[in-house]
Formats: structure tokens, sequence, C-alpha cells
């Protein structure tokens, strides 16, 4: 995960891999290059754009994502799920009707866990995140600041089982408005210090319904360009595996 500083406002690019990896790139199920939107479907056990799971937009559901992400201590020998390169930790402060998935602070990853029965699964392709610290800060600028980004992704890809997920440029969600999220006293993801804050997000996400009992396989990632000093550009991409047993 990269994060960084604008203007003073923390913010995270999340999920995503920095670096020039090609693992993916070639070939790879759901591919859409060039920022080219598509209609997000059909697929088949994937909630579409326009749905609301369980009474609550896809936007929503992102940063319900971000609240459980950020509530959970990132310690020593408890990581966060975002520092679980191998899926120990997947089941920490599940709970409801989703179960989340997430991708990871840098490496590509592998990783391996259980779900119970009749969970959806939302996972992020790639997103964004700004929490803000100071009272003069709007919810104009974080959403200013997660557009720019968004609007840097190129490439996204996604497959269930081998099967490609396609149109996943019309997956991109924000959240409705300003949310709340709180980070522990001690062990705040990056350092950050405990309490409650202001909090937008932005991103592309698949929510799928719930799994059939089995084994399954869940890849996916995506790829940013970032404008940097001329003529160089920061690239941040992901790679992400899951084998799950739904049971």
């Amino acid at each position: 995960m990269c994060c960084g500083r604008r203007r003073g406002i923390p913010v995270v690019v999340a999920s995503v891999v920095v670096g020039l990896a090609t693992s993916g790139l070639s070939g790879c199920g759901g591919l859409t290059k060039g920022g080219v939107p598509e209609d997000g479907g059909p697929n088949p056990g994937v909630y579409p754009p326009s749905a609301t799971p369980f009474g609550e937009t896809y936007g929503e559901w992102g940063a319900r994502w971000w609240q459980w992400v950020f509530s959970i201590p990132d310690l020593p020998d408890a990581p966060n799920p975002l520092y679980d390169m191998t899926g120990e930790r997947a089941a920490v402060g599940q709970s409801g009707p989703v179960w989340f998935l997430v991708g990871t602070w840098g490496p590509p990853a592998e990783r391996t866990c259980t779900i119970p029965r009749d969970k959806a699964v939302l996972f992020p392709l790639v997103n964004y995140v700004v929490w803000l610290t100071l009272p003069e800060e709007t919810e104009a600028l974080a959403r200013a600041i997660c557009k720019d980004a968004m609007d840097h992704v190129t490439e996204l890809w996604a497959t269930v089982d081998e099967q490609p997920l396609h149109g996943l440029f019309a997956y991109r969600f924000d959240a409705p408005g300003l949310f709340q999220a709180t980070f522990p006293d001690v062990g705040g993801l990056w350092g950050c210090p405990g309490g409650t804050y202001r909090t937008f997000q932005e991103g592309f996400w698949v929510m799928l319904e719930p799994l059939p009992p089995g084994e399954h396989t869940l890849t996916w990632g995506g790829r940013m360009v970032l404008p940097s000093t001329p003529p160089d550009v920061d690239i941040l991409q992901q790679d992400i595996i899951y084998h799950i047993t739904v049971e």
C-alpha cells in the first residue's frame, strides 16, 4: 500500500503494488486498457453496478470496507489483514452479510482463507482514501483528490474460478459523502493516531453473490499511471490471488 500526503492531508492508495511488475497483464481476464469504460456486464454471480446489495450501494459498501480496515490494529504479532500475506487474519473483525477481502500495501499476495456460506464477497480492484485532520478541510477537497487518483487507473482485471469478469471500469464508485472512520489507540495503520476522522473513498469495487460451497480461486488487480517529474511516471500495480474454501 502506498501512502503519502497532499496539501497536508493524509491519503492512501489502497491495495496497490508499487512497481513495474507485469504479472497478469498479458491475456488476463477482464482486462480493459486505456481507461475506456465498458458496460459492466453481464457478469454472472456479480452484483451489477446499479445494485444495492443488502440495502446499500457499492459506494456505501466501500466506506464500510474502509471502516473495517481502519478499525483493526496492526501489531507485530497480530497484523492488520492488509499486512497478512497468507490469509491467516482474513476473518478478523468480519461481521454481517458481506465478507471483505483485501489487497496489499506493496507486493503481490497469494492468500488462503475460509468463508462461511451465504456471505457475499467484496474486494477492491484499486481504491483510494483520504481522511481529514483539520476542520477547514472539506468534502469537496477529499472528493477531488480521490477522483484525480482514480482518473489515472488504466487497467483492471479479475477472474472467478478462471472465468474473466468484464466491463470493470463500470464498477467505479465513491462514497455518497464523508463518513466516520476510527483508528485504534494502539497499532493504528501507518502510525495514524487513534481517533475518529472524517473520511472519503473512491475506487473500483466488485461484490460477488454468495459462492457455492467448495473450493474457489479469485484473482484481481489493476494499474495506475500517475504523473511524476517529466518525463517520468509512477506506475502503481497490484496482483492478488485468493484460494477460498466456502463451508
